[in-house]
């Protein structure tokens, strides 16, 4: 079985520190934790690879061992001849030599449109010949398009071949894509709930702030109409769901610990909490 590139998999350089490759984790099990995605299989598959691949990297003697027969997988641009159709290929034109071209795109670049510098080899007749131009990228651009550029392919005595750029999104490190909608979880306090805090939040067009509802607790997404990405035809915009969930500390300084002692005194009972009370009152003593 090939080995698995965990370095792409977290998305970092094989020479990347403890530091950088933990920060990695940390980023893409927020986004991927299966507890802010229910019923994602695809979210809990990518989990499941993105914490096998920190189990070894954050481990000095399994990254070593990983390390001595890591081989990087090929990620990046590469041209290849266009496959032609059996019935093309009895054509004359078809023994014109058509390339294609894999172009990586962020999410960013599919809400605005992009241009693109390509550099690549094609065959001018028997000589190789080094080409370098500019590609847009249209806006709402999806995964697999096909963005023909005639007469950039190799070259023969029956003419030029053709140019076939392949468009591939590249995962992002905080959004996760569905169809045209996105989703982002989004870390806050308890406290934050409580109150109602003003939240910044990220989308592909800068940050914005969300009021939340104090004491809010039951629902914590916000769908935010028109975030999303665009349609190809640009007639609409998918929508962004914003998951707020709450973070626990792990551990509390002392100062820290005398102000949450401080707001225990002061902080409201629920009706759940009064009757739970009432209750405890009532059979203090008793043997049930």
């Amino acid at each position: 079985m090939a080995q698995r590139d965990y370095y792409k998999i977290l998305n970092v350089d094989p020479k990347s520190t403890s530091k950088t490759i933990k920060t990695a984790y940390r980023q893409l099990a927020l986004k991927y934790h299966p507890d802010h995605n229910p019923n994602n299989q695809k979210a809990l598959e990518m989990f499941t690879l993105i914490k096998e691949a920190y189990d070894i990297l954050s481990d000095p003697s399994a990254r070593k061992n990983y390390d001595f027969t890591y081989t990087p997988s090929k990620v990046e641009p590469t041209v290849e001849p266009q496959k032609t159709s059996p019935k093309e290929a009895t054509s004359a034109s078809s023994k014109q030599k058509n390339l294609r071209y894999n172009l990586y795109i962020t999410l960013e670049d599919v809400l605005n449109g992009c241009e693109r510098t390509i550099r690549f080899i094609r065959k001018n007749n028997s000589e190789n010949e080094t080409i370098q131009l500019k590609v847009k990228v249209p806006k709402g651009a999806f995964n697999h398009q096909r963005l023909k550029l005639s007469g950039y392919g190799d070259i023969t005595k029956l003419g030029n071949g053709d140019l076939f750029v392949i468009i591939h999104l590249q995962e992002h490190p905080i959004f996760l894509k569905n169809d045209l909608n996105l989703r982002v979880n989004v870390p806050v306090r308890y406290v934050d709930i409580a109150v109602g805090s003003l939240i910044e939040i990220p989308t592909l067009n800068g940050t914005r702030k969300i009021k939340l509802k104090p004491c809010e607790f039951d629902d914590l997404n916000v769908l935010l109409q028109g975030f999303g990405l665009p349609d190809p035809k640009g007639n609409y915009k998918g929508d962004l769901l914003v998951h707020f969930f709450i973070e626990h500390p792990k551990s509390l300084s002392t100062s820290e610990k005398n102000a949450m002692q401080n707001m225990q005194r002061t902080w409201p009972e629920g009706d759940m909490m009064r009757q739970y009370k009432s209750y405890l009152t009532q059979h203090k003593g008793s043997t049930l």
